[in-house]
């Protein structure tokens, strides 16, 4: 929990496969300057709960795979993040088989397309909450930025939690949900 962490450039593959990994504190880390992020906690498969609510994450561009596989996981909060500088998302929370709650802005500036399919997101109340927030208060503006729209591709369950009104709200954004 002590770790000096500001210097840190790249967490690529850096918990990867610590099965046993129940919890973390990485909750007082810096990452001002962590631009990779690839595989960082993939198969940690054990790992319930870190707190990753005051990570800075303004230079990340790459977090392909970060959270991959963590299959006991159930809640993440990046409110406080930005991911406007990040090129490459691929498989971010693939497999991720408890999550169902997840605080995802949605400021991917660069991309062009997400893949998002978690089954379990807003399976309960607060789970609900961020799904909701995700894709309304925490949905940047990407129409009045002047960006590309972006497809952003759910699990079936999930896109079904979402109202037709919240979807074309998004969709306005320059957010196209799919299933």
């Amino acid at each position: 929990s002590n770790w000096n962490t500001q210097a840190l450039t790249t967490g690529y593959y850096m918990f990867s496969g610590c099965s046993s990994l129940q919890s973390i504190d990485v909750s007082n880390w810096d990452t001002q300057a962590l631009t990779s992020a690839n595989g960082m906690f993939r198969a940690c498969s054990s790992l319930q709960s870190i707190d990753v609510s005051n990570w800075n994450t303004q230079a990340l561009t790459s977090a392909n795979g970060m959270f991959r596989a963590c299959s006991s996981l159930e809640m993440l909060d990046f409110r406080k993040a930005s991911f406007n500088k990040v090129t490459d998302a691929a498989y971010m929370f693939y497999d991720d088989k408890a999550l169902t709650t997840l605080w995802l802005p949605l400021t991917f500036d660069l991309l062009t397309s997400i893949d998002l399919s978690i089954p379990s997101w807003g399976a309960t109340p607060e789970g609900l909450a961020s799904l909701r927030w995700t894709f309304g208060e925490g949905a940047d503006d990407r129409t009045a930025k002047g960006l590309q729209p972006c497809t952003v591709r759910l699990h079936a369950n999930v896109y079904d939690r979402l109202t037709d009104t919240e979807r074309a709200a998004a969709a306005k954004k320059g957010w196209t949900i799919t299933k």
